[in-house]
C-alpha cells in the first residue's frame, strides 16, 4: 500500500504530498489491505480520489479523527479497557505508531527500513518513537556476567 498525501487538519485541506514531502510504501497484511479497499469501495462520494475513512458530514474531506477515535475507545471498552486503563497505558491510534516503531528496532529491522515505513526523516525522529518493549533480556545478562567477570578478576589480583 502507498501513502502519497496526508490530511492538513489545521489547514483543512488535502496536500499534495505526506508531511515530510516523500511517499513511501507501507507493507500490511492482505486482509487489511482488503479491507481498507472494502472501505474505499463503499465510498458514496467516490470520485478520482476516494478516501478510505469518509463521512457524510465532509464528503470532500477525511472523516474527523475523533470519530475514528471514539471507536477504538468502544472497542477497547468492549474488551474490558475502559476510560482510565486506556489513560493509565495512553492507548491511543497514535501510540500504535511508536509499538510499531519499538517492535522494528527490537526485531533488528535495518533502520532506513524503519524510516521507510514510518516516514520519519532521520534516526533522531525514530529513536523518539523507541520505547523499549522486550521483556527477553538475555543479551542484558550476558553484558552484566562479562562485565562482573571483569570486576571479580580485578578484585581477585
Amino acid at each position: 500500500m502507498s501513502v502519497l498525501r496526508s490530511y492538513d487538519s489545521a489547514e483543512r485541506i488535502m496536500g499534495d504530498t505526506t508531511k515530510n514531502g516523500k511517499a513511501r510504501s507501507v507493507t500490511i497484511p492482505p486482509t487489511v489491505c482488503r479491507g481498507l479497499e472494502m472501505l474505499v469501495a463503499v465510498n458514496p462520494h467516490g470520485g478520482d480520489d476516494p478516501l478510505v475513512f469518509w463521512s457524510d458530514m465532509t464528503p470532500d474531506k477525511p472523516c474527523d479523527y475523533k470519530m475514528i477515535e471514539r471507536g477504538l475507545y468502544r472497542a477497547l471498552a468492549d474488551i474490558g479497557i475502559g476510560q482510565a486503563e486506556r489513560r493509565r497505558r495512553n492507548l491511543s491510534f497514535h501510540s500504535w505508531r511508536h509499538w510499531l516503531n519499538s517492535q522494528l528496532i527490537e526485531a533488528h529491522v535495518a533502520p532506513e527500513k524503519i524510516r521507510a515505513v514510518t516516514g520519519h526523516s532521520s534516526s533522531e525522529m525514530t529513536m523518539l518513537y523507541y520505547h523499549a518493549q522486550t521483556t527477553e533480556m538475555a543479551d542484558m545478562r550476558a553484558v552484566q556476567a562479562r562485565l562482573e567477570g571483569c570486576f571479580i578478576s580485578t578484585e581477585a589480583q
